[in-house]
């Protein structure tokens, strides 16, 4: 329906900035949040973005973790949401004549198909994903490492369950200690989680405490063996044994003294 708008109670110029920080780190100084990136509010990301930062960095500050992977998994993610943001704003306001001839036609031709697009889960999960940045990985990070003893991470590396090393833990049902649980909420105490199959055999020194949980899923056949991060990523993969589990513990801290 046409409307005129007649008044306009405040309104103020806003200059957007799309910035992000050359380096995350700076010898014990780290920069996260609004201080590492600023952008616009398209999208509502730069919330999200700060938080996910400080997630990254509270827990490797905690377990005395490779800090240098801070800078080499989150920037990245910054650079992209920066990019992001950018478009999404110069296609909801951009002065120019792209943009507005775009607006125009989108106004006219798309904009009746939008309640039908958001009920469609095929075409909007995929968005959805992209905005809650679920689907950010870090698979070349020195902290994803895949099968024992190859020393690198497996960015090549296919795997079925739970997931491969960098990126996140699905939130599949399983089964614990004949029990049926989310695997989202069995891993949702801040701490390293161990996540056995169920005739893996596992004997890590130390005992587990409130820095490292161990789980037996008895509904997943199989030797393997999975460790997911305390921001739900996992860190270490293997479908055959554990060799190499005990080492990547050791290098983020995990073990108990």
């Amino acid at each position: 329906m046409p409307a005129d708008v007649t008044e306009v109670a405040w309104s103020e110029w806003v200059q957007i900035q799309h910035r992000l920080a050359s380096r995350y780190q700076s010898g014990p100084i780290f920069l996260a949040g609004d201080a590492a990136h600023t952008c616009s509010s398209a999208g509502g990301q730069g919330m999200n973005t700060g938080i996910q930062d400080a997630a990254n960095l509270g827990w490797k500050l905690a377990y005395s973790a490779l800090l240098r992977s801070y800078e080499q998994e989150r920037r990245p993610v910054g650079r992209h949401v920066v990019r992001l943001t950018d478009a999404m704003f110069r296609a909801e306001a951009g002065p120019d004549p792209v943009s507005s001839l775009a607006r125009h036609a989108f106004s006219r031709a798309g904009a009746p198909l939008v309640p039908a697009l958001l009920r469609a889960p095929l075409l909007s999960t995929p968005a959805l994903r992209v905005l809650a940045q679920f689907d950010r990985r870090y698979r070349h990070s020195p902290l994803s490492i895949g099968p024992a003893g190859t020393g690198r991470t497996m960015d090549h590396w296919t795997v079925t369950r739970p997931a491969a090393p960098g990126t996140r833990i699905p939130d599949d049902e399983v089964t614990v200690d004949g029990a049926p649980r989310r695997l989202q909420e069995l891993t949702a105490t801040p701490a390293v989680h161990v996540l056995l199959h169920r005739d893996t055999r596992w004997q890590a020194p130390g005992r587990a405490g409130h820095r490292l949980r161990i789980h037996r899923i008895g509904s997943w056949p199989g030797t393997g063996i999975a460790i997911v991060r305390p921001d739900g990523y996992v860190g270490f993969r293997s479908t055959t044994g554990t060799a190499g589990a005990v080492e990547w513990l050791e290098m983020i801290g995990a073990l108990p003294g």
